[in-house]
């Protein structure tokens, strides 16, 4: 996995917490006394955030940072950016369109 995609998938995964938890971007660019055109750089995969820019979201979110570098991992083919999105898409839906999709995946395999 290249650096570009480590970049996306991060991104993707801090955005999704964010949403998932209600919070604007400008809200945690606040808490986090960040310019929101870094935190929007950050969740676009432009760049990765700097160690103190990642333990204020980390803080900010209350979340385990394992959350955010759960993508990480000695198997290079392990996860890819549309696994990871796609699990992250998935948990911000209801149990009941889970279930659906779920049902629907097993009809295309």
């Amino acid at each position: 996995m290249n650096d570009e995609t480590k970049k996306k998938i991060l991104g993707k995964i801090i955005q999704n917490e964010r949403k998932k938890q209600g919070i604007t971007q400008d809200k945690l660019s606040s808490l986090i006394d960040l310019d929101p055109t870094n935190l929007s750089r950050i969740e676009r995969g432009k760049s990765f955030p700097s160690f103190e820019t990642f333990c204020n979201i980390v803080e900010a979110l209350k979340v385990e940072p394992n959350i955010f570098l759960s993508y990480i991992s000695y198997d290079k083919n392990k996860a890819s950016l549309i696994d990871i999105e796609l699990f992250q898409n998935l948990a911000l839906l209801s149990d009941n369109t889970k279930i659906k999709i779920n049902e629907l995946i097993k009809t295309l395999k």
